[in-house]
């Protein structure tokens, strides 16, 4: 550092306002110090006159015995507007509790202390951090109770914390959303629908749909650039998941030629188009259209069900869509009609839009990238569509039993 350098630090260090800014920055330091002891010495307390003193309960009902008087403690904390420690207080506490299940080489039931670790979290808008915490606890209920599946657990449950915390994600889905299914679906689609299919993704370790909504509801009407990396990255979740659920759904068919057929090699075009006709090869296919007629089995023409005019569509437009940036692709599939059929035509446009999306958010896509600056609430609400269609589609007409 030169001689001016300092000289210049040395006269901002004198200032009247920075000695008071200073001043402020050393009592904030010491508060957040006398919480972080505060922290400690509840948690060493805690420690000395119920953690030493816990077994191994044999009675479910006294497993979280123990942890009580913390708990209160905690969420007294909590209701008083201070959840910030009260997240701390339990953190501490699970600290605590594996280093004297080690020491004495026991286990000490820990579901209580995660459930309300992982409350802390969703309420402060840390969902993927809150649904780890519950899926541990849930894990600690299976051990401790003995329960069949974790998804018994009170924190896994429709009637536990995820169905409560999903009541609230859902106040956020769009109307359009559930419109849309309704109208193609002809049947009548409730929210409640939605919450089970939530709660069925969260059985399968999976809860991007509502994390999704909850990230971009987060940031509605902001136009920064934080906001557009939020929305980027919820449509990169909700593109990537589409993939994730046209397998898992397949893998689930009822028809087990659709079963065996959905391989993991199996790029998303080829689920969506390609794997449907007995000629794969697109490139042959546009050569000799008369081979478009021969179709096989895949979730979008089986024994059960054969959607020739959505296939039409799809196969007409995924090579013109692929190629395309998605500006032009999301030009032609909101203003160009595909099908003369027009649920068709609607859904293949959603099924070809999430299959863009999957492909441009893996590789180059940045979140000031136009179409997402300007079209992301269409673009996210037909993600939605696109996704929810696909699960209704397949449950209600019986192709797959969840």
């Amino acid at each position: 550092m030169t001689d001016p350098e300092i000289t210049e630090i040395a006269a901002l260090l004198r200032d009247p306002a920075m000695v008071a800014f200073h001043s402020l920055n050393q009592e904030l330091l010491k508060t957040l110090t006398a919480e972080r002891d505060l922290v400690n010495e509840i948690g060493e307390r805690w420690r000395k006159e119920y953690l030493e003193r816990a077994t191994r309960e044999a009675d479910p009902l006294k497993a979280d015995d123990y942890a009580r008087p913390l708990i209160t403690l905690a969420e007294t904390l909590r209701m008083c507007g201070r959840a910030d420690v009260a997240r701390r207080v339990y953190a501490r506490s699970i600290q605590l509790i594996d280093q004297e299940a080690l020491s004495r080489q026991t286990r000490l039931h820990r579901g209580a202390l995660l459930s309300n670790l992982a409350i802390c979290d969703l309420l402060a808008g840390r969902h993927t951090e809150g649904i780890a915490w519950l899926y541990a606890a849930a894990e600690e209920d299976r051990i401790t109770y003995g329960i069949a599946d974790v998804r018994e657990s009170y924190a896994l449950s429709a009637g536990g914390i995820i169905g409560q915390w999903l009541d609230r994600v859902l106040t956020s889905l769009p109307p359009r959303v559930l419109e849309f299914v309704t109208r193609n679906l002809e049947a009548t689609l409730s929210p409640n629908d939605v919450r089970g299919f939530c709660l069925w993704s969260a059985k399968q370790w999976d809860l991007r749909i509502a994390t999704s909504m909850v990230e971009y509801d987060s940031v509605n009407g902001k136009t920064d650039m934080h906001s557009s990396s939020v929305r980027l990255s919820v449509l990169r979740e909700l593109a990537s998941y589409f993939e994730v659920l046209w397998r898992r759904l397949g893998s689930l068919h009822v028809d087990p030629g659709c079963a065996t057929r959905i391989s993991p090699d199996r790029a998303l075009a080829n689920l969506i188009c390609h794997m449907h006709y007995l000629v794969e090869d697109p490139k042959k296919r546009a050569a000799n259209t008369a081979l478009r007629a021969s179709k096989t089995t895949g979730l979008l023409w089986n024994s059960i069900k054969k959607h020739d005019a959505l296939l039409d569509a799809i196969e007409g437009e995924i090579a013109q869509c692929n190629r395309e940036p998605l500006d032009l692709a999301w030009r032609r599939l909101s203003t160009e009609t595909l099908s003369p059929d027009p649920k068709a035509d609607a859904v293949a446009k959603r099924y070809l839009l999430a299959y863009k999306l999957r492909n441009v958010t893996s590789h180059t896509f940045e979140p000031g990238e136009g179409t997402v600056m300007n079209a992301h609430k269409d673009l996210y609400e037909w993600m939605l569509q696109a996704i929810i269609y696909l699960y209704f589609s397949l449950v209600f007409t019986g192709q797959v039993r969840v």
